[in-house]
């Protein structure tokens, strides 16, 4: 159920409900492309995901510099990603026709566009994603995070469109990509990227004192958290492949999995201390909550190889959502 290691708090679950789950850049494309079709089911703006129609970023300049700005904000935010081929109408969110040809769309033709207006450059992956709603193909662009310096724009766009240069854009409540407004959001960048930086050097510290090189590469907080989930799914799959046929924690209709983590510098809770303030955290919007807290009277969390885990598809009552979490 959840873990915490070093300045770290995590958290997972499963679900019947529908639901979005928050992706992250993921090292396995074929996980990767997985996750991000869930975006597509319920396509909508938020500060991790920035929609737009269908872009000519080959040979419309402006259209260049609106994508740049985007990625821009992104990554100053701590990553996310760009969907192509959707608009904002008073109904809601709407796919637009898709055009002939999404050969365009290539990691190539992005990547000469940050070098183009991004400063400083970094990679961007891209992945043509099917809805699983429509069965429409859409590029999607996967920005990353974890930047030890703020990301600023390089030059304008065309005749000042689309771009300014020297602005450090980033995702405003809104949501909206655009620069910093007030002390306030401009401390959240700079501490973002100095925890980055921090992370980074400490983990150097650590593969040294444990014998390697300060050439070796630590795993990053998104890489940690990324096989921190995978290896979760695979925990519960191997625990429900062990029940019943027609066992409600199989989840046959269906799952989502949700991951989050906690940096910073804080004394990190341990134990019991640790489950207290998973509870206290846990918010109700309506009916249960996003981050399932294991109830006080229920099956009781236990240690497993390092993490904290609490399994209801075991209990012996077979009734209702609460064994179809884990």
């Amino acid at each position: 159920m959840a873990a915490a290691t070093g300045r770290e708090a995590i958290c997972h679950c499963e679900s019947y409900v529908d639901g979005c789950m928050p992706v992250v850049a993921m090292p396995n494309a074929e996980d990767l492309t997985r996750r991000l079709a869930d975006l597509l089911s319920d396509p909508r703006e938020t500060l991790g995901v920035e929609l737009k129609v269908w872009l000519d970023i080959v040979d419309n300049a402006e259209h260049k510099a609106i994508l740049a700005k985007a990625i821009i904000a992104l990554a100053n935010h701590g990553g996310g990603h760009v969907i192509f081929g959707f608009t904002e109408t008073v109904d809601g969110v709407v796919a637009e026709q898709r055009p002939a040809n999404l050969a365009t769309y290539t990691p190539d033709t992005v990547n000469s566009i940050v070098q183009r207006y991004v400063e400083p450059p970094f990679h961007c992956d891209v992945l043509v994603v099917t809805s699983p709603e429509t069965g429409q193909d859409h590029p999607i662009v996967a920005v990353p995070g974890g930047h030890h310096v703020p990301i600023r724009s390089k030059r304008d766009g065309p005749e000042g469109r689309g771009i300014q240069a020297s602005q450090y854009y980033t995702r405003r409540p809104g949501p909206s990509s655009a620069s910093p407004q007030g002390g306030q959001e401009w401390d959240t960048l700079i501490r973002r990227c100095l925890a980055n930086a921090r992370e980074d050097l400490v983990d150097r510290f650590r593969v040294i004192m444990a014998g390697g090189t300060g050439a070796d590469v630590p795993e990053n907080d998104r890489e940690r958290v990324d096989r921190w989930l995978d290896d979760s799914v695979d925990r519960w799959s191997e625990l429900a492949r062990g029940l019943p046929e027609g066992r409600g924690a199989r989840m046959i209709h269906g799952h989502y999995a949700i991951a989050y983590q906690i940096v910073g510098d804080f004394e990190t809770p341990q134990g019991a201390n640790l489950l207290e303030h998973l509870r206290g955290g846990a918010v109700r919007y309506t009916g249960r909550p996003p981050f399932e807290v294991p109830p006080r009277r229920g099956p009781d969390p236990y240690p497993h190889e390092g993490n904290i885990e609490c399994w209801f598809g075991g209990v012996d009552d077979d009734v209702g959502p609460a064994d179809s979490h884990h």
